[in-house]
């Protein structure tokens, strides 16, 4: 080191500003590393004790580890914990160069109150007792101003005396009867709300049966309607149908009618021919194609209803012309 010092001060006079300069840099650049270092060595002692990680190089406790792998008392790693804790990171690394005894102090003022402190006061160029006297007026006068303000505030908050003189009787007579005044006046208003309420319950549960009745007249007269078009409609089905039934009397009568002319005209043929076996063939003749007509609409209708029934009843049908067929076949 004195070896240093000689060095710089052999330093020729032309070249010392140069010099000097350099030196400069070095001292902000070591006092940036020192800040630096400074605040990794806080972060990393309160990570080593938050983490356990003590455990795994060997060590029981946080105690142990520092005592022992450290080379540091236990109270003085505290400090440093304590003081990253309570002041931040920005705050320790701004001002790493008052050394940790002064950091640890500012941990008595209150936070908001620490960049204020800082600005007013050139920390560095004081001592630790100096610096503790500040702190502790500061506080005694912080204590103070507190004091002062809650005795405000009490003064404040007191209710204004008023004086009361005693009343006579004639006043308290008075009073008693102001009070009960009131409190007949009060009851009896009580009393004609309460009444309001129950006429106007009254006439509420009145409507509302009112209503009742009415919905349930309405209801008795859709039904009443309901059931005449359902009678109306079974009416007009009935006449419907008789309709229908008496159109077909009437065509069954007509054709019944000119069957029996056809009838009385064959009849008239027969008596005029010569052939009366011929003119009777030829009526069955007739006869068999109108059955056959008849038999195929009735096979039709059955049919419609039942396939299957009018399957069987063609077949049968059918069967019947066949051995008509047949018979005819034999005729010589």
């Amino acid at each position: 080191m004195t070896d240093i010092i000689t060095a710089y001060q052999n330093i020729p006079e032309e070249g010392r500003k140069t010099a000097a300069a350099e030196l400069h840099e070095r001292v902000c650049s070591d006092a940036q590393r020192v800040a630096s270092a400074m605040l990794d060595f806080c972060r990393s002692l309160k990570t080593m004790r938050d983490t356990k990680l003590y455990t795994e190089i060997g060590c029981a406790s946080f105690d142990e580890y520092v005592e022992q792998k450290v080379g540091l008392k236990r109270r003085q790693v505290y400090n440093y914990i304590q003081t990253y804790e309570r002041l931040g990171s920005t705050v320790l690394q701004s001002n790493a160069q008052l050394g940790i005894t002064k950091l640890k102090l500012l941990c008595e003022i209150s936070a908001p109150d620490i960049p204020s402190f800082l600005e007013d006061n050139d920390l560095a160029g004081m001592t630790v007792a100096q610096i503790k006297a500040i702190i502790a007026e500061r506080n005694s006068q912080a204590e103070q101003i507190s004091l002062l303000t809650e005795q405000v505030q009490t003064l404040e908050n007191r209710p204004v005396e008023v004086a009361v003189a005693e009343p006579d009787e004639k006043t308290l007579k008075r009073v008693r009867e102001e009070a009960e005044s009131a409190w007949k006046e009060e009851r009896s208003r009580t009393e004609r709300e309460t009444a309001e309420l129950k006429t106007q319950l009254a006439a509420m549960q009145e409507k509302l049966e009112r209503e009742k009745a009415k919905r349930k007249k309405d209801a008795e007269k859709a039904n009443e309607a309901v059931k005449a078009q359902i009678e109306s409609a079974r009416k007009e089905a009935e006449a419907s149908a008789k309709a229908a039934v008496q159109a077909q009397i009437e065509q069954a009568e007509k054709q019944k009618q000119q069957a029996i002319e056809e009838a009385k005209a064959l009849e008239k043929k027969l008596a005029s021919s010569a052939d009366g076996d011929l003119i009777t063939a030829n009526l069955h003749i007739e006869a068999i194609k109108e059955a056959g007509r008849k038999l195929s609409a009735c096979i039709q209708k059955i049919a419609s209803n039942d396939a299957q029934k009018g399957q069987k009843v063609a077949a049968a049908a059918k069967l019947l012309i066949v051995r008509v067929a047949e018979e005819l076949e034999g005729v010589q």
